[in-house]
């Protein structure tokens, strides 16, 4: 950055700021803080923060032939080599420095010939996984701490991955890509709604980190137990890939680029990667209240005669409004300290093991394909911190997953030692509201409060103005049949209330579709299940095992059955006794026309509701009636 600004701001030449960089008796006046950097040092360095540990090899060789020509080599020559002549599943990574110069060794074999020479060689060795660390003020810009990688500092200007390295962010980017767009201009809230099962965008199909589908899903719980169908959901049926690209943007990440107009974006799939600087200034807007500082790493340059050549005032805008930035502020809280989700399988939250003991804590982890990398992202009422690890050449981690989080939680614990807690502020604009979280309206008492899982109703943040209004349309409160368990129809004898869910038809199985509205009950759906009191024409009725005997057959048992019914219709015969013609008929023997449907397809008329239907008159009046 100082180099950038010499020249930028006094146009120098690159050589010239360099120059006066490390000759030129400038003061620089950082931002660092030297017991903050010593904790994320020591922390970073310490074996005992990782499960495993390898080598990779960092290898340069160059050979001048007989006849003068050269040749050069590196470890990416030494993969090929592996893969296409020993075909050995070689990943790269070594045991220890033994095995690193044994397989040089190899190499070398191979390929020096008699007569020719090593013009040039050097081989260091790189512990893996690496890490990368940025420790900021979310409230000045100003970086307090940072570290490009563990291991040994050989050299000056060695790669820092904290800065230079790019890789795939993995459900960090949720939150910056999709569901800040939502909230924050598009009219979403935290309680809406998504229905989580299998879902294809184009040829992709995409699916969740813990294998299941679990219906109704929304925006809170989408980052709370980092939901990939839910973030994906919301980018195409709420906002687009376009406006996700341009919030990322306005949070400053600078490698966004057309190319990620796609849904892969949500879940952090994007084409050049980020670096772990620019996530953590994107998460620092979030606990600015929205206002986006550029992390800085100086706050002058002051010359030998002690003359001020540069104030670095930091770049600064409103890239959210303060109620966006507390609803995902208070949704990434519960992410590291909520509980279960509302479900019958446990999916708990994906930060649990970052939050700092004493002190409120919000963040996001981030986990790519095969844990190649591995993110957690957060911060406190003071600090915002990034994390990650993986190995250089993108082998996937072994040894666990989660030890960056660990190594996150030490480090901000130390950090804030003997600091209160003064909580997280809630902005001017903002209500709470007793909701259904299934529908994202207003709880029906006795309906959402019943659900078979238990109590769905929460109380949730909302921007004034965006909260909900209508009444729960998801759960439906029927009788049930106790003895068949289905819905009750009028003739089930004994029946209690259930409470179920109306989900989308062709969406799939989830753990919402399990709780619909079951069938009318199969046992007690017409009249011939009815138990005919005693006394009535028809004699007196005994109930057996769910039928009906009679002790004398009533007059409409005494027609002939349906195997012996005569072939010509008989006038003196009813009609459903007989082979009906298209006009006599019974409804469920043809398809219905509007004067003929049965009473449970449409609303009946007057004139074609059946006796126990209606109110008869003298003449209708069946004999048991």
């Amino acid at each position: 950055q100082v180099t950038e600004a010499l020249m930028d701001r006094l146009g120098y030449s690159e050589a010239i700021a360099r120059k006066m960089l490390y000759g030129g008796g400038l003061s620089i006046y950082t931002t660092q803080d030297a017991r903050i950097q010593a904790i994320v040092d020591g922390e970073i360095n310490n074996p005992e923060n990782y499960k495993a540990a390898y080598l990779s090899a960092d290898y340069r060789l160059s050979i001048r032939h007989a006849d003068g020509s050269m040749s050069h080599y590196s470890e990416q020559d030494i993969r090929k080599y592996h893969n296409e002549e020993l075909k050995d599943n070689y990943n790269g990574l070594y045991a220890n420095a033994e095995e690193v110069q044994a397989d040089v060794d190899r190499f070398k074999a191979k390929y020096i010939a008699q007569g020719d020479e090593i013009a040039g060689e050097s081989l260091q060795t790189v512990i893996q996984p690496q890490v990368s660390f940025v420790l900021m003020d979310q409230r000045t810009g100003e970086v307090k701490a940072i570290s490009g990688g563990r291991g040994e500092k050989t050299a000056s200007r060695t790669l820092n991955r904290a800065t230079n390295t790019l890789r795939q962010p993995g459900s960090t980017f949720k939150v910056i890509a999709s569901f800040a767009p939502a909230l924050d201009s598009m009219g979403a809230t935290l309680a809406t709604t998504y229905y989580d099962a299998p879902y294809s965008v184009g040829k992709k199909s995409f699916r969740n980190w813990y294998s299941k589908f679990l219906g109704y899903s929304n925006i809170r719980e989408g980052i709370v137990y980092s939901m990939n169908i839910v973030a994906v959901r919301c980018m195409m049926e709420t906002i687009s890939p376009e406006l996700g690209v341009q919030y990322a943007e306005k949070m400053g990440i600078t490698t966004m680029s057309d190319k990620d107009y796609n849904a892969s974006t949500a879940l952090g799939g994007i084409t050049s990667g980020v670096s772990n600087l620019e996530l953590t200034g994107a998460y620092a807007a979030i606990a600015a209240g929205g206002v986006y500082t550029k992390p800085v790493f100086f706050t002058k340059i002051v010359d030998h005669d002690g003359k001020v050549l540069i104030e670095n005032v930091p770049e600064r805008h409103q890239a959210l409004k303060p109620q966006t930035a507390f609803l995902l502020t208070d949704a990434l809280r519960e992410a590291v300290s909520g509980g279960a989700k509302f479900a019958s399988v446990k999916v708990s939250p994906t930060g649990g093991r970052a939050r700092v003991p004493g002190m409120t804590t919000a963040g996001k982890s981030g986990t790519t394909t095969a844990s190649k990398d591995l993110w957690f992202t957060g911060f406190t009422p003071y600090y915002t911190a990034g994390i990650w690890s993986g190995n250089d050449a993108s082998q996937p981690i072994s040894g666990g997953s989660s030890y960056h989080k660990d190594i996150w939680k030490k480090i901000m614990e130390r950090v804030h030692e003997g600091l209160p807690d003064p909580g997280f502020p809630v902005p001017d604009g903002i209500v709470k509201v007793q909701i259904c979280r299934k529908s994202g309206k207003l709880a029906i008492p006795g309906v959402c409060t019943n659900e078979p899982r238990g109590n769905a109703v929460y109380t949730e943040y909302f921007e004034a103005g965006t909260e909900p209004t209508l009444l729960c349309d998801r759960h439906v409160k029927t009788e049930i049949c106790t003895e068949s368990g289905q819905a009750a129809t009028e003739f089930c004898p004994e029946t209690a209330d259930g409470v179920f869910l109306v989900v989308p038809f062709g969406e799939g199985a989830t753990d919402d579709s399990q709780y619909t509205l079951p069938p009318r009950c199969g046992l007690h759906g017409d009249l011939s299940s009815v138990i005919l009191p005693p006394g009535t024409e028809g004699g007196e009725q005994k109930e057996t095992e769910g039928s009906v005997e009679r002790e004398s057959t009533s007059w409409w048992e005494s027609w002939p059955s349906w195997e012996s019914r005569p072939t010509q219709p008989q006038p003196s015969r009813p009609s459903w006794e007989t082979k009906p013609t298209q006009e006599s008929r019974p409804p469920w023997e043809t398809k219905p026309t509007q004067e003929s449907k049965p009473p449970w397809e449409p609303k009946p008329t007057q004139e074609s509701k059946p006796s126990w239907e209606t109110k008869p008159t003298q003449e209708s009046k069946p004999p048991w009636e």
